[in-house]
């Protein structure tokens, strides 16, 4: 498969997964987070209020706190991996950047260097998110290699 398809294909999967963690903050979580602020301001809230559904007990926690930025980790990763032409080498620190201050700022609120609540939930959704994206990565940077 071409470099460029390859790139657009994960470049999709990136933003599928940027929107599914931002559909289920904004179906899921509550209306007093700022981003409703912003809906409002939009003039979309009472709509996006009006389409969300009734149920909300029959997910788990993990799924509607964790999950959604485990999703944004993953994407942020991919995305970055294909900007660095999926070497790992060369893009390490910007690949890392990001789920490394979501790491460290959920361990600063375990000993409460930082306000916020810890969560382990947190800490294996960005380490899961970061790790997916690295081996979709390694993975397509092998293929790559054996291609040429």
């Amino acid at each position: 498969m071409a470099r460029v398809t390859l790139k657009w294909m994960l470049a999709l999967f990136a933003f599928l997964l940027f929107c599914l963690g931002g559909m289920i903050y904004v179906m899921y979580r509550s209306p007093s987070l700022r981003m409703f602020d912003w809906m409002d301001a939009m003039h979309v809230k009472d709509w996006v209020l009006t389409h969300r559904p009734d149920r909300f007990g029959l997910l788990p926690d993990w799924f509607l706190f964790s999950f959604p930025d485990g999703c944004w980790i993953c994407s942020y990763v991919l995305s970055i991996g294909t900007v660095w032409d999926f070497n790992v080498r060369k893009g390490l620190f910007f690949i890392l950047l990001v789920p490394a201050i979501a790491l460290g700022s959920e361990l600063l609120q375990g000993f409460h260097l930082l306000r916020g609540t810890f969560d382990w939930a947190d800490v294996i959704a960005y380490s899961a998110g970061t790790l997916l994206g690295l081996f979709v990565i390694l993975l397509i940077h092998k293929r790559l290699d054996n291609e040429n």
